[in-house]
């Protein structure tokens, strides 16, 4: 449930532009990819590239954001 909500709160900062694809290692996070979505989770469990801060989950990533 908590990559879930992750990946749906660096989806929405994607939309919004406070991600970028070059920050996402390439990868285009808009909600409905379902490719992106799949490769992010990979990214999480591996701990790889943006899947690393991603896997502290959404207060660390928010606070690296400076939006906490």
């Amino acid at each position: 449930m908590s990559t879930g909500c992750t990946i749906a709160f660096a989806m929405e900062c994607y939309e919004q532009g406070r991600l970028t694809r070059e920050g996402l290692d390439g990868i285009d996070l808009r909600f409905g990819n379902e490719e992106a979505l799949i490769e992010t989770v990979r990214k999480i469990a591996y701990r790889e590239g943006f899947g690393n801060l991603l896997a502290e989950g959404v207060r660390i990533l928010a606070s690296k954001m400076n939006l906490s």
